[in-house]
């Protein structure tokens, strides 16, 4: 019988270089192991089959709709619709890997968000239906309000995109790192293991700690 995969989650607040730290683990990992990375919202373009590729379209349809009116509603009902299809693409993708990697994690962004978007019971109901364990490792991406704010400013400026309703402020950002830090406390709690990285310093310099953190916990 296959072993299960090493599951490692990459979180943080907005701005903190989530998609760049979930790269650079797989590059470093992939020349060893077998590595899948799971989004919690997947591209239409990563899909492979003619299915995939229609519902995640349609998700992201409505994810383009929430950016443009900057309506929060608009996005509890993509990520409602994306927990129905998460579990399945997380169980397509644990079955060939040695590890996977989160870049976020379900359990935890509604942890952080759910009141937010979805209210306190229709939150908790849906972090149960992600049907997502918990993760043995999380690299906790932990940066200052105020320099991830100005990140996802510029980030907009180059992508022309719109900033989602969670984003659009520091104070937004500081309620998120607050729940952050409470999430990390009971994962904890729950043997998972926590590496707090700071992403206020350098590019370099973070991954280069994001290596070494890496080195100890994966041989």
């Amino acid at each position: 019988m296959k072993k299960r995969p090493l599951r490692i989650a990459v979180v943080g607040i907005d701005g903190t270089g989530k998609t760049t730290v979930t790269n650079h683990i797989a590059r470093i990992l992939g020349k060893s192991k077998k590595v899948e990375i799971v989004t919690l919202a997947p591209r239409k373009k990563v899909m492979k089959t003619k299915t995939g590729k229609k519902i995640v379209g349609f998700v992201e349809r409505i994810n383009r709709k929430a950016d443009k009116k900057n309506d929060k509603s608009y996005v509890a009902i993509s990520q409602i619709l994306m927990n129905r299809i998460f579990p399945w693409i997380r169980l397509g993708k644990e079955k060939k890997a040695d590890v996977v990697i989160y870049e976020r994690h379900p359990k935890i962004d509604y942890n952080v968000y759910g009141d937010y978007y979805l209210g306190r019971v229709i939150k908790n109901i849906e972090k149960i239906a992600s049907g997502t364990p918990n993760p043995d490792i999380i690299f906790y991406l932990d940066s200052d309000p105020e320099i991830a704010f100005k990140r996802i400013v510029k980030r907009q400026k180059r992508d022309k995109k719109y900033l989602h309703p969670h984003e659009r402020s520091v104070k937004l950002l500081k309620q998120a790192k607050v729940n952050f830090e409470k999430t990390m406390n009971e994962m904890k709690k729950k043997n998972v293991k926590v590496i707090r990285i700071n992403t206020n310093q350098p590019l370099n310099k973070v991954l280069d700690e994001v290596e070494r953190e890496l080195r100890k916990e994966v041989k």
